[in-house]
């Protein structure tokens, strides 16, 4: 099951719908998905992003990976979830694997159902198990440091502490709660954003704090604890009308009709990447004005050799996948090990940053 879709579903019961006409009224930069939907290939990635590294992540026993979604960095440790089911960290300057372990179980120290884990501040895993309703901390080698009860969504790095969403009903509108590093809870945020059960809530960091993606709008915890909207986008007809559990089935089967992205935001730019009709779909926009910069367009179905993203290294061309988050200023893709000539092997995964 691909990353996007394990997502999809994973998420599926936990979920919150907005509407952003008043954020668009505020004068925050609008992002027109809908009309660049079908766009020529335009630019070229070299030309917007440089290489700032590329790392072979070391294959062990252990340590082997299918996608490889960079969940953050801490000094030279590279932090990779894979699933809910592996945590691994991998030295960012050579690749060397320097700890892979799980806690999927149902101990007291393990977790039941896991969606993302972040480094904390002092290297540790952090984790929330949604089943157990519990937030898990581990050291960066797998050893169990402590457990907190929580009845939220999922955790977040905010700042020099977390955030999350709370758990709240169908229909009522969500509440962000913010933890300092010991998971004391400081503050306590509304929002008129209302909970509903077929749109992802998952909360991921944004240059460094806690952000939301809720449909059409871009959602970050500012300085002054407010869960302020950062980034519009526009769907059009793109936009999945269902929202109710009951129409779950027809929602799957009719997922291809619509846009599903994400959208990854550092300094003066955001990477949006989609799957709409079975093609795969990577933009980029101008985070000050919603100008588009780049766009290509690849179908895994029909395309010969590798379904990336074209991205010229050393003067070869390798096909390129953003995956994880954003973090340390950087963007994160990763290239197949077929494209080096293995058969098996992990991901490479390459680190890039905005050209100024």
């Amino acid at each position: 099951m691909s990353h996007i879709c394990k997502l999809l579903l994973l998420t599926a019961t936990a979920i919150l719908v907005a509407c952003s006409t008043d954020e668009k009224e505020r004068g925050i930069v609008t992002i027109d998905l809908a009309a660049n939907v079908g766009t020529p290939d335009k630019g070229s990635l070299n030309d917007i992003l440089e290489l700032e590294s590329l790392i072979h992540p070391e294959l062990t026993d252990s340590s082997l990976l299918s996608y490889g979604p960079v969940h953050g960095i801490h000094g030279n440790r590279l932090y990779i979830q894979e699933d809910d089911d592996h945590l691994y960290t991998f030295d960012a300057t050579n690749g060397k694997s320097m700890s892979a372990f799980s806690h999927k179980g149902s101990g007291p120290e393990d977790w039941n159902l896991l969606l993302f884990a972040y480094p904390a501040k002092n290297g540790d895993w952090v984790t929330y198990d949604l089943r157990g309703q519990k937030i898990l901390r581990y050291t960066a080698d797998g050893d169990f440091v402590g457990k907190y009860t929580a009845r939220i969504c999922n955790i977040c790095p905010d700042g020099d502490g977390w955030a999350a969403p709370k758990e709240v009903p169908d229909g009522a509108n969500q509440v962000i709660y913010l933890y300092d590093d010991n998971f004391n809870l400081t503050d306590s945020i509304p929002t008129h954003v209302t909970r509903r059960y077929m749109v992802s809530n998952n909360m991921e960091p944004t240059e460094g704090r806690a952000s939301m993606l809720i449909y059409d709008t871009l959602y970050v915890v500012n300085d002054s604890h407010k869960f302020a909207p950062e980034l519009a986008f526009t769907l059009g007809e793109y936009h999945c009308p269902y929202n109710t559990e009951a129409d779950f089935d027809k929602l799957i089967a009719e997922r291809h009709r619509f846009i599903w992205y994400e959208a990854r935001v550092e300094s003066d730019i955001v990477v949006v990447d989609y799957r709409l009709e079975k093609k795969n779909t990577m933009q980029i926009y101008d985070r000050n004005n919603g100008a588009l910069l780049y766009s290509c367009t690849v179908n895994p179905e029909v395309t010969t050799g590798v379904a990336g993203f074209p991205y010229e290294i050393n003067g070869k061309q390798y096909g390129i996948t953003p995956m994880g988050v954003t973090a340390g200023g950087s963007f994160f893709f990763i290239i197949t090990p077929d494209q080096f000539g293995e058969e098996e092997g992990n991901p490479a995964i390459l680190r890039l940053r905005p050209r100024h």
